[in-house]
């Protein structure tokens, strides 16, 4: 099944070698010559897995996929419940309290989270890999620094774009008296969202390790502080509950990272990981176009695979999580419509665009996954253009043309115009996939690790220069 054992071998020892220049770790020669054969030998033993049939490798990446994904689904369930109890809360304030939270939530997830949560789907990519292509785990710790830096930077750059927004919802002809409750709700919210961007980067951190639970267990803990304290400040319009929780979530995150034996993947805060972060954008951005974060069991399991060697197992991973969405989506798309209301036109509504919503929820479901394996491949930057130009070239547009052209279906040409974007992205994203050489990918990961390994060493040599030079 493997073309090039011999070239992926020698390529396992070149990162093992650049991995020993790391800071901090000094070893002899015996000691290198012990970890190249180590890591032969771990790749002998991953070949030897590898020869399975297909039915028996999809069997197993079926089995591994539902039992990493579970956790990851409830996982975004309990973060996403939390701005639905808030909503809940808010509800029996009155109408400006629930219409300034519900404006401040839609700003805040298109300009403070959604590019937040980007910047930290980098991540994916740098710290699959490198958890299982370097001999060095602490490569993943400092991937995981980078990660805090690029969120940093973004939160010290919304601030002061935030924190007066109120003239700017006046000037779009707001209500005056939402606009100002929707700043203030969202001057406070800001206290909280940076300890949220934390939270993202090292749930990744974990999740690249093979910890899937970790983030699970966490919201586990804090949803029922999270509610005690909306019920507590149910008088409010202020985020203050929020705040709390965003804070606890990461300070728990913390203490489980630095407790368990993902604590071994971090080599301590390195001054290098700032100057490398040009490289670490080159991922970063187009991520922010193609968020996708629904599609994390895959995309981690993929990316720990391409790190390993295993360009087959990756391959039939990426087919067997695409065909597990397509399988749950047609069996859970029809009976959504009873669970929101007994009322008989709503319904009705519901009724007529179930359907095309089916459609959409089915496409759209194929389509997280599929760029979730484009992140694990390191090709952000095919799948941003891929869901540019499919989202705003060709689904938007037509469902505009649907609704309110010649054809006037209604909200129903929205659905179908939307969906055929999705379609579109879907199709292009298996494209890619399907036409990929994953023994090509599985060099293109050794290479981007064996370059991170190389500039940490090339950084601790001239740290290590200048420190003689003032000793001298």
């Amino acid at each position: 099944t493997y073309h090039d054992v011999d070239i992926q071998k020698s390529s396992f020892n070149r990162v093992n070698a650049a991995a020993f220049q790391q800071p901090g770790i000094r070893k002899s020669t015996q000691d290198t010559l012990n970890k190249s054969l180590s890591a032969t030998t771990l790749f002998s033993e991953y070949e030897l897995k590898d020869s399975v049939s297909t039915g028996v490798m999809v069997k197993q990446e079926a089995s591994l996929l539902l039992r990493s994904g579970i956790p990851v689904v409830l996982t975004y369930l309990l973060q996403y419940s939390f701005t639905f109890v808030n909503l809940l809360v808010l509800g029996h304030i009155g109408a400006d309290a629930l219409a300034a939270a519900a404006l401040a939530n839609m700003t805040i997830i298109v300009i403070v989270n959604a590019p937040a949560v980007g910047l930290a789907s980098a991540l994916d990519t740098y710290c699959s890999t490198a958890f299982t292509a370097s001999q060095d785990t602490t490569l993943v710790g400092f991937h995981l620094q980078r990660g805090i830096i690029a969120v940093t930077g973004h939160f010290l750059f919304i601030v002061p774009l935030l924190w007066n927004i109120d003239t700017l919802f006046i000037w779009l002809k707001q209500d005056p008296t939402v606009s100002h409750m929707c700043c203030h709700f969202m001057r406070v919210q800001l206290l909280g969202s940076l300890a949220w961007m934390y939270f993202e980067c090292i749930k990744r951190y974990l999740q690249a390790q093979g910890h899937m639970r970790a983030s699970t267990v966490v919201l586990l803990i804090i949803a029922p502080i999270h509610v005690a304290n909306n019920c507590m400040f149910v008088w409010s319009p202020v985020p203050s509950p929020n705040v709390v929780t965003y804070w606890l979530m990461f300070v728990l995150i913390t203490v489980y990272a630095a407790r368990s034996d993902a604590r071994n993947a971090w080599g301590g805060w390195n001054v290098h990981a700032l100057w490398t972060m040009p490289q670490y954008f080159k991922l970063a951005i187009p991520s922010m176009i193609m968020i996708c974060s629904e599609c994390v069991a895959v995309c981690n399991h993929v990316g720990n695979l391409l790190g390993q060697g295993r360009s087959r197992r990756a391959k039939v991973c990426a087919m067997v999580g695409l065909s597990l969405v397509l399988h749950l989506g047609l069996a859970v798309g029809s009976w959504w419509g009873g669970i929101y209301s007994d009322d008989t036109q709503i319904i009705a509504i519901v009724a007529l665009i179930m359907p095309a919503n089916a459609l959409f929820q089915l496409a759209d479901a194929i389509n997280s996954v599929g760029s979730g394996v484009l992140r694990s491949m390191g090709r952000q930057d095919a799948g941003a253009w891929i869901n540019f130009s499919s989202y705003y070239i060709l689904g938007f547009p037509l469902g505009l043309f649907l609704t309110y052209g010649p054809p006037k279906i209604g909200v129903l040409g929205l659905w179908y115009g939307i969906f055929s974007g999705v379609a579109l992205a879907v199709v292009m994203q298996c494209w890619i996939i399907l036409r990929a050489d994953w023994d090509d990918e599985v060099q293109r990961c050794i290479d981007q690790v064996s370059k991170d390994s190389d500039a940490i060493a090339s950084g601790a040599a001239s740290t290590a220069s200048a420190s003689d030079d003032e000793s001298a």
